[in-house]
């Protein structure tokens, strides 16, 4: 059962720059009382990516093939998020990391004490996740959207930090975590156990999010009733909103938004997306192709993660790849209050009703670079069967 593995959380932290920084932490066996301390380490520390970052065009000037994307700029003149750092390889920074909780697949790992790469063994897990500190950012589009509700840009406020993972949560950590696959209802076409774990339903990422919580002895963020493997969930009501609860749970789309874009007001952290690939599977964007998995060069393989270069905040596959679920319901940016006043949005999170559908955020590996970009939007139910086949998620954390 996951309430064997509560455990007592260890930190080794990597600051990336202004605004957010990776940390390295995971739980060993054991009963703990909490989170470990985070440990910034200096400049002269700091590890180089073992691949060289310079083929990426500016994340700010979008290169050659640039949209017509308004210029818009970080409210703040600086970016509170994850700007002005350099982007760490395809491998990462180095950090020392152990091995999260596991169940079926637990097992020992080991560190290989020279180089710093990471080792796990016989099926242990190995959870990495990025602190992003609060900050404003020009959320939405201004020039084109993946369906509807992308328009219109507006600036919003997140007050408190939040920790995400820095990548998609695989097969195995899923199984780890919930001793079930969900993969199979979609017909297992991808069964590698570092694939992004897909066909995952709303109430299943959610329930994971509750395992992950009572694991490090947290307040589970979400009521779940129902089957255990079709579970229907939504926000606890002790919490006026998820922002609030201090447990593991899913981000919220503006909480996605600000940590996929980086600081950056383009397309992608990479720059402007090119009209002519808007719908184009055949024909690869120069801008999408080193940091994302969709149509154009997916060739319809498995989804293991990992494998394009990161945002400047560590984080692997916010676009492409699968696509992720967010907290919030669907709803129009124009329904915020402070927008309709002109104001900015501060901690948003989506209708407070029910409306049926649950935000989808960053594409897939079978969506157009029209739909794989920092603002696409795009929505599915929270029936807790059947899910899609693209749909995985990466579960974040409000810090204290």
């Amino acid at each position: 059962m996951i309430g064997s593995h509560i455990g007592v959380p260890l930190t080794a932290v990597l600051a990336l720059g202004a605004g957010c920084y990776l940390s390295g932490r995971a739980e060993e066996g054991g009963s703990g009382d909490g989170a470990g301390d985070e440990v910034p380490v200096g400049a002269e520390d700091r590890v180089e990516p073992d691949r060289a970052v310079d083929t990426l065009p500016d994340a700010g000037d979008g290169g050659a093939d640039a949209g017509p994307v308004d210029d818009a700029e970080d409210p703040d003149g600086e970016g509170e998020g994850c700007d002005a750092v350099d982007t760490p390889g395809p491998d990462g920074p180095e950090v020392t990391d152990v091995p999260g909780e596991a169940d079926e697949v637990a097992g020992d790992s080991e560190e290989d004490g020279g180089d710093g790469e990471e080792e796990t063994g016989d099926g242990g897990i190995t959870r990495t996740w990025v602190t992003v500190m609060p900050g404003s950012f020009v959320m939405g589009s201004s020039w084109v959207e993946c369906g509807t509700g992308e328009f219109p840009r507006h600036e919003v406020r997140l007050t408190r930090a939040f920790e995400i993972l820095s990548t998609e949560v695989t097969i195995a950590d899923f199984v780890a975590v919930m001793g079930y696959s969900p993969v199979g209802s979609c017909g297992s076409r991808c069964s590698d156990p570092q694939d992004a774990v897909y066909c995952v339903s709303w109430g299943d990422a959610a329930s994971y999010c509750n395992a992950l919580s009572w694991a490090a002895a947290l307040p589970s963020c979400f009521a779940c009733v129902g089957d255990p493997m079709e579970p229907w969930c939504d926000l606890d009501p002790a919490y006026a909103s998820p922002y609030d609860c201090p447990g593991y749970r899913l981000p919220t789309e503006a909480e996605w938004e600000y940590a996929a874009r980086a600081g950056t007001v383009t397309d992608t952290f990479n720059g402007d997306i090119s009209p002519l690939y808007l719908d184009d599977c055949l024909s690869v964007d120069p801008v999408l192709d080193p940091i994302a998995k969709y149509c154009a060069n997916s060739f319809g393989s498995c989804s293991t993660g990992g494998a394009k270069l990161p945002n400047s905040c560590g984080l692997y596959d916010i676009l492409g790849n699968v696509e992720e679920w967010c907290h919030d319901w669907e709803g129009a940016y124009t329904r915020d209050p402070a927008y309709v006043l002109g104001g900015v949005t501060t901690d948003p999170w989506g209708p407070a009703e029910w409306t049926g559908v649950r935000v989808l955020r960053g594409g897939g590996a079978t969506t157009t670079s029209r739909c794989t970009r920092a603002a696409s939007r795009h929505y599915y139910s929270d029936y807790p069967f059947p899910s899609l086949g693209t749909v995985g998620f990466r579960p974040a954390r409000t810090l204290p």
